[in-house]
């Protein structure tokens, strides 16, 4: 017995040693989480631009099989649907999301975005037929009630331009610019260079109206009127996903960490310059100016 004690006792770890190998192990986990975490970012990234290509490919689909004209994309509100029966307007898709804690079945509701019933109505759904497309990967936004979220994604609004009520009205704010009704309708602005489609932050995703305001951007860096008013999705390393008008899609990095951080959980209506998180939209105007420049130019 004496012996066979001596044996084991030879062979055993000592605490000093188990505390090693643990203490080996986390540095090596906290070294291979952050890539893992990249390279699942990427992924995810990988796989929005398919969404995105897929968006693009049914947008144009749509286009050829309509005389040019491209989607109605009207300004919807919770009141007024859109793109439904009985709705005041058609509309590329269906439904008004709300931001927790609010609960509504059209968090969730796939037959918005991809049922026959509202191809008569706008929808762009029967050409893509996969409720998956509208989704982020990265998205993780829940409903409170009802489960995640369906849909990640908006369409520029400058694109398809119409008011709540169908009407080709031109709103004084984008007078001066350029409205894109047909796939032939970007002239100064190239199709390459102008974005259709994006992921929208899930804190200002409501219709499918991506809102924005180019009377506040000036190119000589004068920030006293800026606003942002809809926000787009940060949910691959402070990149964001877009679907230009030519058919491809790309990931864009933002060069400002704290203007992508105002695309965080807070939810805001607007930001201007000289409100809520100014000087964080102040430096990151470099930022800014690449959404407004790439969806819209002065005529």
């Amino acid at each position: 017995m004496k012996q066979r004690s001596q044996f084991f006792g030879k062979t055993a770890f000592t605490l000093i040693e188990l505390l090693v190998v643990i203490a080996i192990i986390a540095i090596l986990a906290a070294m291979l989480l952050p890539a893992l975490a990249r390279s699942k970012a990427k992924a995810q990234g990988i796989v929005c631009i398919n969404n995105m290509k897929q968006l693009n490919l049914a947008w144009l689909l749509y286009a050829g099989d309509f005389g040019d004209h491209v989607p109605l994309n009207p300004a919807g509100s919770s009141s007024d649907d859109v793109g439904v029966p009985g709705g005041v307007c058609n509309a590329w898709v269906a439904g008004w999301e709300q931001y927790a804690p609010n609960s509504t079945t059209d968090n969730t509701n796939t037959l918005f975005l991809v049922s026959p019933n509202y191809q008569q109505y706008g929808s762009i759904g029967y050409y893509l037929k996969n409720a998956g497309v509208y989704h982020c990967p990265g998205d993780k936004t829940s409903d409170p009630k009802y489960g995640p979220r369906v849909r990640s994604c908006s369409m520029n609004c400058m694109v398809g331009y119409t008011d709540a009520s169908g009407n080709y009205n031109i709103d004084g704010d984008v007078a001066n610019y350029e409205i894109y009704r047909k796939s032939s309708d970007f002239k100064k602005l190239s199709p390459s260079n102008a974005f259709v489609f994006l992921d929208e932050q899930a804190s200002s995703i409501d219709d499918g109206w991506f809102l924005l305001d180019p009377a506040g951007y000036n190119p000589t860096g004068n920030t006293s009127s800026l606003q942002v008013r809809n926000l787009p999705a940060v949910y691959h390393n402070l990149c964001s996903s877009f679907g230009m008008a030519d058919g491809h899609a790309e990931i864009h990095k933002w060069l400002s960490s704290k203007f992508a951080n105002l695309f965080g959980d807070t939810q805001y209506s607007s930001i201007s310059s000289s409100g809520n998180a100014g000087q964080d939209l102040n430096s990151g105007y470099t930022d800014i100016y690449w959404l407004v420049s790439h969806a819209t130019t002065i005529k």
